[in-house]
């Protein structure tokens, strides 16, 4: 592992090309080694080897299919030789895996703002697509300084807020979501597979409403309609301006999230691409718990002693005493698996006294 150390600090040292001729010859070597190929894939796209970054990152995503730091220079690469649907394709991957990653959602916004091939070329000639690239590890002391910085501005400003406005911390402001607007054509996939199909004025009509609930504060509600447009033959110009709505939705707690705001048990399992990513807030029974170093894992009988709806698996990735045949009520996100077979991950959870 010389070798990689040796292009770990030429990498950081801004030497790409160095590295890219260090590591090369060592492909086969290192052929199942993920931190290789993403440091070569990385090196070819900073030295400008667009067809060696695609290569070498093509492999690591192979040797690691999560890793969002590799699907972020994958979709740069992909913006640069100019294919925007793969690269659209990326960044939603991206944020499937990482809801709030702030350089896909930049990403989605970039595509929207430079539609026109002479726009974007100007955009890369800039520099600015750099601002896409994964982020590179900071030594030690700038992260240590970097924190004490935001902890301390974030202090000041919440001081003076509170000075000056003591009213507003009552209520967070959402900011509101009129900017965006779909494009005037182009609205449709005419070679989309999806589950739903829908004509232009269904799909304005959609999107309409998933932003009227979202400033409603009806996030449940609105994920549902972002899920109907990201599974339908809508476009994907569409569909990456519509997973952007995602940033303004609040996770929610007990305190926060009334029972009237749920989807039933029936609702969601009728349907469950609909209610993927949605919050739920269900009373049942726990049973067959599991435990590993980092989750708790349980069947979940929804239902009550008058009425039993099914069994669910529920995954807890914070510590929690629960034990079998505790009745309690559970608040978590719907999940779907490859099969589309659902899944709730937990988010809170307390028991119910009284029913015991």
């Amino acid at each position: 592992m010389k070798g990689l150390k040796k292009a770990r600090r030429l990498f950081n040292s801004g030497k790409y090309t160095e590295v890219v001729r260090l590591l090369e010859p060592e492909i086969f070597q290192y052929r199942e080694s993920f931190s290789f190929f993403y440091l070569l894939g990385i090196s070819c796209l900073y030295s400008g080897d667009l067809g060696g970054a695609h290569s070498y990152l093509k492999r690591a995503q192979q040797l690691r299919e999560d890793d969002v730091n590799t699907h972020l220079a994958l979709a740069v690469v992909y913006l640069r030789k100019t294919e925007k649907e793969n690269a659209l394709r990326t960044w939603l991957r991206i944020l499937e895996i990482d809801p709030h990653n702030r350089r896909a959602q930049k990403g989605l916004n970039i595509v929207r703002k430079y539609p026109e091939p002479e726009d974007m070329i100007e955009f890369y000639n800039s520099g600015k697509i750099r601002s896409l690239f994964p982020p590179v590890k900071k030594k030690l002391l700038s992260k240590v300084l970097f924190f004490i910085i935001t902890i301390l501005s974030a202090s000041v400003c919440a001081l003076l807020v509170l000075i000056y406005y003591p009213g507003i911390m009552e209520k967070k402001i959402r900011p509101g979501v009129e900017k965006y607007i779909l494009p005037e054509k182009g609205l449709l996939d005419y070679s989309s597979t999806e589950r739903y199909f829908y004509s232009e004025k269904e799909i304005r009509e959609i999107f309409s409403k998933a932003k009227s609930l979202f400033n409603n504060y009806k996030d449940n509600q609105a994920i549902v309609e972002i899920n109907r447009l990201l599974h339908s033959n809508a476009s994907m110009d569409v569909k990456s301006l519509i997973y952007t709505l995602k940033d303004y939705m609040y996770k929610p707690d007990f305190s926060t999230f009334k029972k009237e705001d749920s989807f039933s048990y029936e609702t969601v399992f009728d349907d469950p691409l609909l209610y993927e990513n949605c919050f739920i807030r269900w009373e049942g029974r726990i049973g067959g718990i599991q435990v590993t170093e980092t989750a708790i894992s349980f069947d979940f009988w929804v239902g009550d002693s008058h009425e039993f709806s099914g069994v669910v698996p529920v995954v807890l990735n914070f510590a929690s005493t629960i034990k079998n045949g505790q009745t309690v009520e559970v608040l978590g996100e719907v999940k779907l698996d490859q099969d589309n077979k659902v899944t709730i991950r937990g988010i809170a959870i307390r028991r119910i006294v009284q029913n015991e």
